[in-house]
């Protein structure tokens, strides 16, 4: 599994740490660990919803809080919630620009193994790292 979840960090909010050997590795992973913060249970294979978006930002840290911040208006909005990515990243310039293909389905589906509704990502601790050839995140969770 490319994610833990931190009981250490906050008490009231869900942390998680998010790992992977490239760039796009970690990102999947901090989407996937989104999700698992907010659904309990089996592992869901068949996401019936698809949402395709992109976002950019001059640095890796910048462009993951994007994407998930992404990832929970989407829920809120449309009451989406994601457990598959299909990633493109690209660095032109010394931008990054992400295009992302969200599968899922709709929260009401997930009926009583929904445990929480993350509100929104927050800054406290969240960062990207380059350690031992791993980029690894670290992310608090408004719940």
């Amino acid at each position: 599994m490319g994610y833990k979840f931190l009981d250490s960090i906050t008490s009231a909010d869900v942390a998680f740490e998010a790992s992977g050997r490239t760039e796009k590795e970690m990102l999947t992973n901090s989407g996937l660990a989104l999700f698992s913060a907010q659904v309990r249970g089996k592992t869901w294979r068949n996401f019936e919803r698809h949402v395709r978006f992109d976002t950019n930002s001059g640095d890796l840290e910048s462009l993951l809080f994007r994407f998930l911040s992404e990832l929970v208006f989407l829920k809120d909005s449309d009451g989406l919630l994601f457990g598959r990515f299909e990633l493109k990243l690209s660095k032109k310039r010394g931008r990054f620009t992400l295009e992302a293909d969200a599968y899922g389905n709709e929260a009401s589906e997930f009926g009583k193994n929904l445990i929480v509704d993350v509100k929104a990502v927050s800054m406290h601790k969240f960062s990207v790292k380059h350690r031992s050839s791993r980029f690894v995140a670290t992310v608090v969770l408004d719940v």
